[in-house]
């Protein structure tokens, strides 16, 4: 954003970044109408809406209500009974420790 307008810039993207077809070559100032891809997958039209100071506010903030609002509390009931799980039992391991390293490969 430069001097109230959007301005865009490729920063040396290997797909490059186009205004209207032509590929940037440096900052190009965004104009209403103006068709931008990224690469060859993205392209999104610039549109801009001027600021009036002026406008007529649409929403007024909302006044503060004189009661606090009351809050609403439901439990719900279980679908159906849980059930207990059991642990599964500790693993047992059966064999004999080596007595020394294995053996080298040939």
């Amino acid at each position: 954003f430069q001097a109230g307008n959007y301005v865009i810039e490729d920063l040396g993207s290997t797909n490059g970044t186009y205004i209207n077809g032509q590929r940037l070559t440096g900052p190009h100032v965004l104009q209403p109408g103006d068709y931008v891809m990224l690469g060859d997958a993205v392209g999104v039209t610039y549109e801009s809406t001027a600021y009036d100071p002026n406008a007529t506010m649409v929403s007024s903030p909302m006044k503060p209500s004189t009661q606090p609002p009351q809050p609403q509390v439901s439990v719900p009931s279980p679908a159906q009974p849980q059930q207990q799980f059991q642990s599964p039992p500790a693993p047992t391991y059966s064999g004999q420790v080596p007595q020394g390293p294995p053996p080298a490969p040939d």
